[in-house]
């Protein structure tokens, strides 16, 4: 952020993310018997800055939410997820917010729901990205990485 100018405002994929966020929370939450929410605290020490989705003290537990784009982009086995998270530096985030929050473990959860109707573009063809995905039961569109 410079003189108030953002280099990355964001794109379908982020678009996304940000709009199914509480969705993803939900999901989430479900997996694991119990009732996540939102995280709004923003943490920061003398070298990194952060915000996590979902912090569970209790568990010494961050949780972070990924929504994949479509069926095609979205890890369905543990060694997809695990090699997505990395090659998207996802691990280190959730290294820093462990050290930000003083947590012992931290979760990364890949999440695939039906895109948003308004976020298809008019050559996107819905049953790709609502139809086919609604097909699939919800227990196997979450993919979680440990780190």
């Amino acid at each position: 952020d410079l003189f108030g100018y953002q280099d990355f405002e964001g794109n379908k994929y982020t678009e996304k993310g940000i709009a199914l966020e509480e969705q993803a929370i939900k999901l989430s939450g479900r997996k694991r018997g119990l009732p996540l929410k939102k995280n709004t605290e923003r943490r920061e020490n003398d070298w990194i800055t952060g915000e996590c989705d979902i912090y569970v003290p209790s568990r010494r537990l961050i949780i972070d939410t990924k929504c994949s784009w479509d069926i095609g982009s979205h890890p369905f086995f543990a060694d997809e997820a695990e090699e997505k998270a990395k090659k998207a530096g996802y691990d280190a985030q959730m290294q820093g917010y462990m050290w930000l929050w003083d947590c012992d473990e931290a979760q990364i959860d890949f999440v695939l729901l039906p895109t948003p109707y308004d976020q298809l573009s008019s050559y996107d063809d819905p049953n790709r990205y609502i139809d086919l995905v609604e097909q699939i039961p919800q227990e196997k569109r979450i993919t979680t990485v440990t780190i």
